[in-house]
């Protein structure tokens, strides 16, 4: 096998250093899959790229360089793995890799092979960059270049393919993936190794990512509902693209090496604000469009006094253990732990009402830790931890239960302390009360009561007492004739209901309150004159001819209210 000789650019990485550091170079590239540069540049010689990696100030963070015709990638220590062995020169003006390495005396062998085997592994970093690599290692085969890194503590080592998973509390799994940075706090800048270990030894950190070479960008929970993923490698010569998610392996069978089977299993991330500790299970899949979402359920994690009914005790080792008890069985609504490490569980129904606690626990006697099972219903698959206490509608239960009694629950919270009602499973779309309305998922539920009118808030309130989900959005003008349907079950010709529009402002766009049961605009049909300028709601009036929407306030009355039922 035949090498490139070994390159002549000697210089002391850091003045203050005994150490000889050279460029040593060979043919081959990186694994993409596997590999983060820091920095791409255009128009570069492989001589342009050997002094930035020595002299610029690239040299503090550049331990490898890759070159591919003109473009020159920098690789910081810890994000390169594997490196195709060409061995030929024929490739030699094409791709090119030169390891930077502390050389035992200064002296080069008659190989670049014999000289990278000779190597030290150590390597020249400023403290303040916290990278927990010790020494680093390259051994060659006929195939590839493989780079190993020595951890003071292995778990502090980052996941990737071929690396075992070790019993650790957290490990940080990275991606190429996109995701909104909108609710991100910059990390400060740096290669992606370092923001990586930023994230994981930040307990408030549970996602790290970078859109851009030596961006930083860290997430805490719930400040992110999704990110995107890709299977393009391709590097990018202005865009970096790199998610690391943090993860707590207490469930052995989500240690995968595929990432296919990873991003299908359920994910432990926990954090920690302010002394309080906010945990959440999330169920991550990949959709059609490579997004990666935190549906269909989830774990909601926080401190609270529970009043529970028949509760079970399962056997579990911790709080998560017990979270994910809960999350496995359909029938589990709440998990609870009062004392460590004593673990409950209350099932759909079983739970009457709970009181928050927003201080961190002060013993393992009385920790008070408590979670909720949020289920998607593709109405609310982003919601919030806040969002249990203030949804303003009923929330969905697991339907896969075996004792599936309830298909939706109702909070009503005021300031801690929160009360559920629970909807049974026969509050669906019942022949004789419900309408169906063609292409809607669901149907309509009109209510009425005789001589009495209601006002907003109260029309709200009669949907939840129902069972319904809240005031029903007109999909088309085919749902006109549904309502006329509704109304001549109980002989009525005509009248004006409440129903799921409105707008935050006189100056913002008019909504509704179920968007996706918008089928076309056909079924917004404003009377004349409307809607004022003023007013923030609408009511529909109907008669057996004509269908229109009149704008109205809160305190506006109206005969009833048509609410949606979902099936």
């Amino acid at each position: 096998m035949k090498f490139l000789p070994i390159l002549s650019l000697i210089l002391p990485f850091l003045p203050q250093s005994q150490a000889t550091y050279k460029m040593v170079a060979i043919n081959g590239a990186p694994e993409l899959k596997d590999s983060y540069p820091f920095n791409v540049t255009t128009g570069q010689s492989w001589k342009d790229c050997l002094q930035r990696c020595l002299k610029s100030l690239e040299s503090l963070t550049c331990h490898m360089v890759y070159l591919k015709g003109d473009i020159c990638y920098f690789y910081f220590l810890g994000d390169f793995h594997k490196i195709r062995n060409d061995g030929s020169e024929l490739t030699m003006a094409n791709e090119m890799v030169a390891f930077k390495v502390d050389i035992p005396n200064g002296q080069c062998l008659g190989s670049a092979s014999s000289t990278l085997a000779s190597h030290t592994g150590s390597y020249e970093l400023p403290e303040y960059m916290g990278i927990d690599i010790t020494s680093y290692g390259i051994s060659e085969t006929s195939e590839s270049y493989d780079v190993t890194y020595n951890y003071a503590d292995e778990c502090n080592r980052p996941y990737r393919t071929g690396i075992p998973c070790e019993t650790c509390s957290y490990r940080m799994y990275s991606f190429r993936g996109t995701i909104s940075m909108e609710n991100g706090v910059s990390g400060a800048n740096g290669p992606w190794n370092q923001c990586v270990t930023k994230c994981l030894h930040d307990a408030t950190c549970i996602l790290a990512a970078s859109d851009k070479y030596l961006s930083c960008v860290l997430f805490k929970i719930e400040t992110f509902d999704k990110f995107y993923i890709t299977d393009n490698y391709e590097i990018d010569s202005t865009t970096a693209n790199y998610i690391s998610v943090k993860l707590t392996n207490t469930i052995p069978s989500k240690c995968s090496g595929v990432q296919e089977l990873l991003l299908s299993n359920t994910m432990d991330v926990t954090s920690f604000n302010n002394g309080k500790a906010k945990s959440m299970s999330l169920m991550l899949y990949r959709n059609r469009n490579n997004e990666v979402e935190n549906c269909p359920k989830a774990m909601m994690s926080f401190r609270g006094m529970p009043k529970l009914v028949n509760p079970i005790a399962p056997s579990s080792k911790s709080w998560k253990e017990c979270m994910y008890e809960c999350y496995k069985d359909s029938n589990c609504y709440m998990a609870y732990m009062k004392n460590y490490p004593d673990c409950r569980m209350a099932y759909y129904g079983n739970v009457d009402n709970i009181i928050r606690i927003e201080a961190p626990p002060t013993s393992s006697s009385a920790l008070h830790f408590a979670a909720i099972k949020y289920v998607s219903d593709d109405i609310t698959c982003t919601m919030n931890f806040t969002g249990l206490w203030t949804a303003g509608r009923p929330l969905k239960c697991e339907t896969s239960a075996s004792n599936y009694n309830y298909s939706a629950y109702q909070s009503t919270t005021s300031g801690l302390s929160s009360t559920f009602s629970w909807i049974g499973k026969n509050a669906g779309c019942i022949p004789g009360f419900t309408e169906k309305i063609p292409g809607v998922n669901g149907c309509v539920r009109l209510i009425v009561l005789n001589n009495v009118t209601v006002n907003r808030s109260a029309a709200i309130a009669g949907c939840y007492k129902y069972g319904t989900y809240g005031l029903m959005t007109i999909s088309t003008s085919e749902a006109f004739s549904v309502f006329r349907k509704a109304m001549t079950t109980i002989s009525r010709q005509a009248g004006i209901y409440h129903i799921g529009m409105s707008r935050k402002t006189a100056t913002s766009a008019w909504q509704w309150d179920f968007p996706e049961l918008e089928i076309d605009k056909s079924g917004i049909a404003w009377a004349s004159g409307e809607p004022k300028s003023t007013n923030l709601y609408a009511i529909l009036n109907i008669t057996a001819t004509t269908a229109v929407l009149i704008s109205s306030s809160a305190s506006q009355t109206a005969d009833g209210e048509l609410c949606y039922v979902p099936s």
